[in-house]
């Protein structure tokens, strides 16, 4: 249950990208929750390296108060 649950998030994100990609509309990914950080991180980018080809539509946001998020912009970039 907890599986199908994570892949039809997976899909609802993938879905609001795509619409965001197809429109012309930015579309921003915040976790708000530390629990959900790594997760939403690991989606953000694979959503950004799929929608992002011709032209920047996902962006991920960084909590910068955090001592992690330092390093993991830099390996962003």
């Amino acid at each position: 249950k907890q599986q199908e649950n994570y892949c039809a998030a997976i899909d609802r994100i993938d879905q609001i990208c795509l619409a965001g990609y197809e429109h012309n509309i930015e579309v921003y990914i915040d976790a708000e929750e530390s629990v959900m950080q790594k997760a939403l991180d690991d989606i953000s980018i694979e959503m950004m390296q799929k929608y992002n080809q011709d032209k920047a539509v996902v962006y991920i946001t960084l909590q910068m108060y955090r001592k992690d998020r330092l390093a993991f912009l830099k390996e962003l970039v």
